[in-house]
């Protein structure tokens, strides 16, 4: 009987044994797998900053494209809008020169007129002075 109880004690040590040894296996595994779901945690989180640091550089790059195309433009606009506003006083200057010019030449012709007019309005009286002494 001892041999049948030692074997049972033999059996029983062996399974606690096992037990033991798997049970230690299974924290171990339990730690390998928290470390690594802590190490991909982590890699995650480094790749989110990396990504977001990227999405920012980029977003910074346009921005500062965006600004320098707008203020290309801007400069353009206002060459445009200086350009335009002296070509609009030369083209004032040149109408108000010839509205002067013209405003010479109809006084001339009124004056010419006006000489003329008084030339025949005295020959008219010296003819009615003439009638009226003959």
């Amino acid at each position: 009987m001892e041999t049948t109880s030692t074997q049972r004690s033999t059996q029983q040590s062996d399974a606690d044994r096992l037990q033991q040894e798997h049970s230690r296996k299974i924290r171990e595994l339990r730690k390998s797998q928290e470390a690594e779901l802590k190490a991909l945690e982590d890699k995650h989180a480094r790749d989110m900053k990396t990504s977001d640091s990227a999405y920012k550089v980029e977003i910074t790059a346009k921005q500062d494209e965006y600004d320098r195309k707008l203020k290309d433009l801007q400069e353009r606009q206002q060459t445009a809008l200086n350009n335009l506003s002296k070509q609009a006083e030369v083209n004032l200057k040149q109408a108000q020169e010839t509205y002067r010019i013209q405003a010479e030449e109809l006084r001339a012709q009124g004056e010419r007129k006006l000489s003329t007019l008084r030339e025949q309005h005295m020959d008219a009286e010296e003819n009615i002075k003439r009638k009226g002494n003959a």
